[in-house]
């Protein structure tokens, strides 16, 4: 349900690790320069803060990256399962055609 992860990277890693300066960091968070300089020196900020610039770090791209691509696999393996359910009733049906002959009006096949 919650996709947010329980641990995170200590503030000043989230910083640092994040282009731009201090200002651009408090700029996003719509915070003053001088939060971030005491938060900094804390090394620790609100979650929710911490949240937003995990999101948009290396670590919470890599995250948003990593579940899009099990989401992709997932969906193509289940597409695949598919196509051959398909196939495989495609045959039942021809070899059902096929081998009744049915041509009354009340077939189980429409035949045009």
């Amino acid at each position: 349900m919650f996709r947010a992860p329980r641990s995170l990277p200590s503030f000043g890693q989230l910083l640092d690790h994040l282009p731009g300066s201090d200002k651009h960091a408090a700029k996003y968070l719509g915070v003053t320069p001088r939060t971030i300089a005491r938060w900094r020196a804390a090394n620790e900020a609100p979650r929710v803060y911490e949240l937003a610039l995990y999101w948009e770090s290396h670590w919470g791209v890599a995250h948003v990256e990593a579940d899009a691509h099990n989401a992709a696999v997932h969906h193509a393996s289940t597409a695949a399962m598919l196509r051959r359910e398909v196939e495989r009733l495609r045959g039942v049906i021809q070899k059902l055609e096929e081998n009744q002959g049915w041509d009354s009006a009340n077939s189980p096949v429409y035949k045009t």
